[in-house]
């Protein structure tokens, strides 16, 4: 059991980091350029915004570690104390928030932000591409 947990848990992280990209709508641009050119442009638009739009999903996942923890800690002992054990309560419910909190982050990580997003999507429509989404 805890190897397929293990596993379960493995594929969630991968699956997790996978980065999104911009999907482009086949305009009159588009065409005329092709995807070759298309993928050039896009990974230099996502090059300029990486190294000038600060991503703080780092930052937001750990807060929300911490304040999940503190949280879980808070009523797990509170369900502990009824059963005579508040200590233990408020460890198993500070683990389990935390833990969740991490995974919860770790899906979010692909996820680019909304900065991110929107100076990709402005580099690319000054080169004449429109974004139809992220994908």
């Amino acid at each position: 059991m805890k190897k397929l947990a293990s596993s379960l848990l493995a594929l969630v992280l991968l699956g997790g980091c996978a980065a999104q990209r911009p999907v482009l709508y086949p305009n009159q641009h588009l065409t005329a350029v092709g995807p070759f050119a298309a993928d050039r442009d896009i990974a230099e638009c996502q090059d300029r915004a990486a190294t000038t739009v600060r991503s703080t999903r780092a930052a937001d996942t750990a807060r929300d570690t911490a304040i999940g923890s503190g949280v879980g800690a808070a009523s797990g002992a509170v369900g502990g104390a009824i059963f005579g054990h508040p200590g233990a309560g408020a460890a198993a419910g500070a683990v389990g928030a935390a833990t969740a909190a991490l995974l919860n982050g770790a899906l979010r990580a692909g996820t680019p932000s909304p900065a991110y997003q929107g100076y990709v999507g402005a580099c690319l429509g000054e080169r004449g591409y429109q974004v139809a989404g992220w994908q």
